[in-house]
């Protein structure tokens, strides 16, 4: 199964384009991801647990204190692009159920019923991963990476660049070019588990690559993957209708054109972790 009726086009982001999503976004609202259903508060309280335990281990590295602009800076930059990743992997996982039970799997097995999900599992739970590499894949937070200064000439596939040209590197073509990756339009986190498929690989770039990529990527993971991991974890999740709503707004950052709504209770196993936060 594919990933349904998504459309967008990374090659036509423009700055018109730019300014405009900015406004409309500002405007109507649009953005993190909607919890409806009696118990809708849940998630809310568990994302605080998962981000107060992630901030009470820096401030325990720092003496309590953030002391340099940068660390504050990094933070709040990568909060806002990662709710924008952790919806689409909602959605995703949320189209894709077989996936959403084999991640509950694997944090059943490896963090049990006890505790949130840490950032000290991460490294044990390698599906997770593969998940939030492939919504990244098919949904780039940035489809069009930022324009680069050609300082001198150079070649491009085959292509002239004089000097003084401005590059942008178009990563939702890259991202499902047939010629790449095997059913580019289709869920399939299991093509990350190859070694093949690392995210340092030149045809998987959605934090940029070389010296200028990304700064806070490994940052970026930590925080979209927690809170995905303890929603997967303390939830049962339910989509709300049949269809695969997976329309966006092509921009930067690249969101949804309507809001995830989704319904989910507690999982029974968890009540009483759920009512200790």
């Amino acid at each position: 199964m594919g990933v349904g009726g998504g459309s967008c086009s990374g090659g036509r982001v423009v700055g018109w384009r730019l300014q405009d999503s900015g406004r409309r976004r500002r405007e109507e609202g649009v953005g993190g991801g909607r919890c409806v259903g009696n118990r809708s508060r849940f998630p809310v309280v568990v994302l605080r647990a998962v981000v107060a335990d992630w901030l009470s281990r820096v401030g325990a590295v720092h003496g309590g204190v953030w002391r340099r602009k940068e660390e504050v800076m990094m933070m709040l930059a990568g909060a806002g692009t990662s709710t924008f990743v952790l919806e689409w992997a909602m959605s995703l996982l949320l189209n894709h159920p077989d996936a959403m039970r084999k991640v509950r799997a694997e944090i059943d097995e490896q963090v049990g019923h006890e505790r949130l999900v840490n950032e000290s599992d991460l490294p044990k739970l390698p599906y997770l991963k593969c998940v939030i590499n492939e919504t990244l894949r098919l949904y780039p937070i940035l489809p069009v990476l930022l324009p680069h200064f050609s300082s001198q000439s150079c070649t491009v596939g085959g292509f002239e660049i004089p000097a003084g040209t401005i590059l942008m590197a178009n990563i939702w073509a890259m991202h499902r070019d047939p010629k790449v990756w095997e059913e580019p339009g289709e869920f399939k986190p299991e093509r990350f588990e190859a070694a093949s498929q690392e995210p340092r690989s030149s045809k998987f770039a959605p934090f940029g690559m070389g010296r200028r990529a990304c700064p806070g990527a490994t940052m970026g993971m930590h925080i979209t993957s927690l809170p995905l991991g303890a929603l997967v974890q303390c939830f049962e999740w339910e989509k709300i209708g049949l269809q695969e709503d997976m329309d966006c707004f092509p921009g930067f950052p690249l969101f949804k054109k309507k809001p995830l709504h989704a319904l989910c209770t507690p999982r029974q196993s968890l009540v009483n972790l759920l009512s200790q936060i």
